[in-house]
């Protein structure tokens, strides 16, 4: 799946930059996600998420999602 996945994304590379394609990329996987998560996020109890939790959460997903989507992208391209 992520060999057809990059594969498929190579043409639109060619117009958008690998930022614009990751920014898109974690959209559309987020809306499709949506339907399956929504119960379990209605039912956390978000007041007891500690701020470490929230700062390593963010960090994450700044590093470990979005920065290495990027640099696979611009491998792709």
């Amino acid at each position: 799946c992520w060999a057809t996945y990059s594969v498929a994304s190579r043409p639109l590379l060619g117009r958008y930059a690998p930022t614009v394609l990751t920014a898109w990329a974690q959209i559309v996987g987020t809306v499709l996600y949506l339907p399956f998560t929504v119960p379990a996020l209605l039912a956390t109890p978000w007041a007891r998420v500690s701020l470490l939790s929230w700062l390593l959460t963010v960090a994450s997903a700044v590093v470990c999602l979005v920065l290495a989507y990027v640099i696979w992208y611009t491998g792709v391209q």
